[in-house]
């Protein structure tokens, strides 16, 4: 089984086309807001940044994280 699992992640790396984007973001604000969150007595759980870039892309486009809306 393990060996069927690597030949077909070969095959898909080798014939699917993939591409790779590299972008430079300013996330200062995101590091202050992160920051003042892990201080806070409100927030018990760990807020990582990976949360916040979830959320903002919410925010920015919710159908790329999918809503009840589009499922209807």
């Amino acid at each position: 089984m393990r060996a069927t699992i690597a030949k077909r992640m070969s095959e898909s790396m080798r014939e699917a086309p993939h591409f790779y984007l590299t972008s430079e973001i300013n996330m200062s604000e995101a590091v202050r807001l992160r920051t003042s969150l892990k201080a806070s007595d409100r927030i018990t759980e760990d807020v990582t940044y990976t949360h916040l870039l979830v959320k903002a892309a919410a925010v920015a486009e919710p159908r790329a994280l999918g809503s009840e809306a589009d499922a209807g």
